[in-house]
């Protein structure tokens, strides 16, 4: 018996946590959250007859206090959705009115022989619109065009850069292979010079 009392009171503390009667009674969230949707009743009849049995009202256990709370939350709910149901039909009724009452005005338009300019909506509206729009896209296409040109002027000087650099390596180079070549020759002169001498 105490184990089917602690799952009782696991599955009402699940139901409290998982809040089904925020969905509407129809859903199947609803249904599956609120399972044994005869605790309410059975617990009902439960307190009606300790309390006619005793004259005094039992003592709530965690269980009944859980259950009471959930009763609340369920009846609180279905009232606020009998008042939005009550609404939405009442937004109904209204619409269908305001329609009703353009078609009468029309049937009497008619019955007295006047005609009712269709309106129609002028086309500078849409002109303009389509001007604006054509504004939007060059504006759009002019900083993209922008975008681009400085993207190549970046592009451009880096490119250049790369080159004088490689210039001004080649050069320097250049004039090390001379500075060599020139100290080889100025050697070789040195030591004809020397082997003139030896020999003479």
């Amino acid at each position: 018996m105490e184990w089917k009392q602690d799952c009782d009171l696991l599955l009402l503390q699940e139901i409290v946590v998982s809040e089904p009667f925020k969905f509407k009674s129809s859903t199947r969230e609803r249904k599956r959250e609120s399972v044994g949707g005869d605790y309410p009743q059975k617990y009902r009849k439960k307190m009606i007859e300790e309390a006619k049995a005793s004259g005094i009202s039992p003592e709530l256990t965690e269980t009944d206090k859980l259950l009471e709370q959930i009763i609340e939350m369920f009846e609180e709910s279905d009232r606020e959705g009998g008042e939005n149901l009550q609404q939405v039909e009442q937004n109904k009724e209204n619409e269908r009115k305001k329609s009703r009452l353009g078609e009468t005005l029309k049937r009497k338009a008619a019955d007295d022989g006047q005609v009712t300019p269709k309106k129609r909506g002028s086309g500078t509206e849409t002109l303009v619109y389509l001007r604006n729009k054509a504004e939007k896209q060059f504006e759009l296409r002019k900083e993209e065009l922008e975008v681009k040109t400085k993207e190549q002027s970046q592009q451009m000087q880096m490119f250049q850069a790369m080159q004088q650099e490689l210039q001004q390596q080649q050069q320097q180079q250049q004039q090390q292979m001379q500075v060599h070549i020139q100290q080889q020759q100025l050697q070789n002169q040195m030591l004809l010079a020397l082997i003139e001498k030896i020999t003479k």
